[in-house]
């Protein structure tokens, strides 16, 4: 029955959901996020996907919680007393984020308001790191000795060639 809700055409309004990413210089970086409410009705839910999260820094007045599937991970907060709490229709509250050693890339966020109406959409935060892709340079130097190889096989070829003939 619940699910059914979440399906409905309705959606939260999150005028704003800001970002900011500050590296402490190691190799880990703090996400934070400001959710700003231009709906009519109180949000109550803040989810988004990350990496790896090493800390989670929750607003006051708002716990979190984490579910994990495989390297994805979600970050769900929630108010701990949904009426004073919640954000209120044309209020801000800051305070959301976590730390990790992902690297920075685009993630998922999703809303939820006191009617479960529900609004996403993507931010910065923390990815998995990818493996990289070879440089330019090194793609030219095997592909130069792939054509020496290649030139020193061919001429070895026909200086045999000339031998064999006499």
């Amino acid at each position: 029955m619940l699910v059914g809700l979440f399906l409905l055409p309705r959606f939260a309004v999150a005028d704003l959901v800001t970002a900011m990413a500050v590296s402490d210089g190691q190799g880990n970086t703090d996400y934070s996020y400001t959710l700003s409410n231009g709906g009519a009705t109180p949000l109550i839910s803040f989810m988004i996907d990350a990496f790896a999260p090493a800390q989670i820094h929750s607003p006051a007045g708002w716990d979190s919680s984490l579910v994990e599937l495989g390297d994805q991970t979600t970050i769900t907060w929630i108010p701990e007393d949904f009426g004073s709490s919640s954000i209120a229709p044309g209020a801000s509250l800051s305070g959301f984020g976590y730390v990790s050693s992902g690297s920075l890339g685009t993630v998922d966020w999703l809303i939820f308001d006191d009617s479960f109406n529900s609004t996403s959409g993507e931010t910065v935060g923390a990815i998995a790191s990818s493996v990289p892709e070879p440089s330019a340079l090194i793609t030219l130097g095997v592909g130069g000795l792939f054509v020496l190889s290649y030139a020193w096989v061919f001429r070895r070829e026909a200086q045999d060639g000339k031998r064999g003939r006499n």
